[in-house]
């Protein structure tokens, strides 16, 4: 009985101290920045996740001042790592406040979203 109780010791012991993999897929960096005022209208939207993410199940939107959604092209990821989401403007953004809103679905199935604005200048 008591080797059954040490095994059963050891095992929770390695479940507790094995770091688990249910982080989630966040924003490290985006173009155009987060808040960024540009003097050029972007072309498209570039975001770079902590994880891989599932480009054919993410959803990024575009919103203008107005809060009108702004078509975009499809999401498509850009690395082998799948951390990289491209998505083209397709048509050319006038002077305005812009919300870049994300809504992704990371390798291991969790979701998560986001939102951040950037200017373009006149």
């Amino acid at each position: 009985m008591s080797r059954r109780i040490a095994l059963l010791v050891i095992v929770g012991a390695v479940f507790a101290l094995t770091p688990t993999a249910c982080a989630h897929a966040m924003l490290d960096r985006a173009d155009p920045r987060v808040g960024a005022i540009l003097q050029v209208a972007p072309t498209s939207i570039r975001l770079e996740f902590s994880e891989g993410v599932e480009a054919a199940v993410s959803r990024v939107t575009l919103l203008n001042a107005q809060g009108k959604a702004i078509p975009l092209g499809r999401v498509t990821a850009r690395s082998p790592s799948k951390q990289v989401l491209v998505i083209a403007i397709p048509g050319a953004l006038g002077p305005g406040v812009y919300h870049v809103r994300w809504r992704i679905v990371s390798v291991d199935g969790h979701v998560t979203v986001g939102e951040f604005p950037f200017t373009v200048r006149p």
